[in-house]
């Protein structure tokens, strides 16, 4: 608690010309939601900022103008010094808005993070998933008229990769270039050869896709650390 009373008088008198103008109650409202700056900072400096730690920040931000405005018109002397002292951050704010997703999940761990057009590499590893979906569609349409068989799906699992499945009494219409992957009570499951290539291309774009987004975010919170003393001093005054 402070001891020397002009500090004192000093807040009190701030806090009268807020109540004064009504200003305390839409400062309160531009606060709600608003994350916890401190901890988030904190993470950031010392590298353990989580991908919802960057979007707290950003929805954090994005409120600081609203406040700016609110506090501007105050002719005293306490809040305007402080509002002097509470940075924007629009450069900040702009990064995070191109960099991360508007609802990221909790970790890096399995990507997900990264916004399209932040960085075309990404992009383009990413499109290579995207495009497989037609990939597998029209696969599996020209398979069936190809061997007649109606039950023909082409599946995907993380144990035994891409695979098609037909049933067990259709297996023996299969032609020569079906090799069979895994035998189940009612269901074979084959591969062929071009769907291994798919599959192997497919693989090798997640893993990079996947490699590259982890360098980018990490990258992200190195430029972050860049601004965290002028962020620790928006969020005391803010405070």
């Amino acid at each position: 608690p402070f001891r020397d009373n002009r500090t004192i008088s000093a807040r009190l008198n701030a806090i009268d010309s807020l109540i004064d103008t009504g200003a305390n109650y839409l400062i309160a409202k531009s606060l709600q939601g608003f994350g916890d700056l401190e901890r988030i900072i904190t993470r950031i400096a010392i590298g353990t900022a989580r991908p919802t730690d960057l979007s707290g920040l950003r929805n954090s931000l994005e409120r600081i103008p609203e406040i700016k405005a609110i506090i501007a018109p105050s002719k005293n002397s306490l809040i305007k010094k402080l509002n002097d002292n509470i940075d924007s951050f629009t450069t900040t704010l702009d990064l995070l808005h191109k960099a991360i997703v508007e609802s990221p999940p909790s970790v890096i761990r399995d990507g997900g993070v990264i916004k399209e057009g932040y960085n075309k590499e990404l992009d383009t590893l990413n499109n290579i998933n995207k495009d497989g979906n037609e990939f597998l569609l029209e696969l599996e349409k020209n398979e069936k008229e190809k061997t007649g068989i109606s039950s023909l799906k082409v599946s995907y699992n993380k144990v035994h990769g891409y695979y098609i499945e037909i049933s067990r009494g259709q297996s023996k219409s299969v032609p020569s270039n079906y090799h069979r992957r895994q035998t189940l009570k009612n269901t074979e499951r084959v591969i062929i050869p071009e769907l291994k290539t798919y599959e192997d291309k497919i693989l090798k774009a997640k893993d990079e896709a996947l490699a590259l987004e982890k360098k980018l975010y990490h990258e992200l919170i190195e430029t972050l650390q860049s601004y965290v003393e002028k962020l620790s001093q928006t969020a005391k005054n803010i405070a």
